[in-house]
């Protein structure tokens, strides 16, 4: 039988290399695709191969809509930070106002949801989370994302990036 409930890893995610960008969202389910659509322009930019970057922003969509679910909305905006770890790697946090640690859930085949963070748990190399001085935490994700370069496809000819913007 498998477990109901497991905990998230705690623990500080990885170092950033150089700085991070960070996109601050007002905590809106509106504001979801904002934060999907921004980490995927800074995979773009930053030379990750396409796959990856459709994977990042599944993830990025699960991460907010939690944040939005279960953190105290409205008390202030849900912040994504995106940087390269020293290895290279892409790690994303998503930081909200709530003190609730994060907790994988077990199959429930007759529940409607609670499948968000295992999901995640298998699209990641990594999944964990830190609650933060003043309040809040930040549930972070190193992707198993891979740079072009990687995946054997560098260079112009993989650049065929198309992405829909609403209006």
């Amino acid at each position: 039988m498998r477990e109901l409930f497991r905990p998230v890893k705690i623990g500080s995610p990885p170092a950033a290399r150089d700085g991070r960008a960070i996109l601050k969202v007002e905590a809106s389910p509106e504001r979801v695709k904002c934060g999907r659509r921004w980490v995927g322009d800074w995979l773009y930019d930053h030379l990750f191969a396409e796959e990856s970057i459709y994977r990042a922003e599944v993830v990025v969509s699960e991460l907010i809509t939690n944040a939005l679910r279960h953190g105290e909305m409205g008390s202030r905006p849900i912040e994504v930070r995106i940087y390269l770890d020293e290895g290279m790697r892409a790690v994303v946090e998503v930081i909200d106002a709530s003190d609730r640690e994060p907790v994988i859930r077990g199959e429930d085949l007759g529940s409607l949801d609670g499948r968000g963070l295992a999901m995640l748990d298998v699209l990641v190399r990594e999944l964990g989370w830190v609650p933060l001085r003043g309040g809040g935490k930040s549930v972070w994700v190193v992707l198993d994302a891979v740079m072009e370069a990687e995946s054997g496809c560098a260079g112009v000819v993989c650049r065929t990036r198309t992405v829909q913007r609403d209006v």
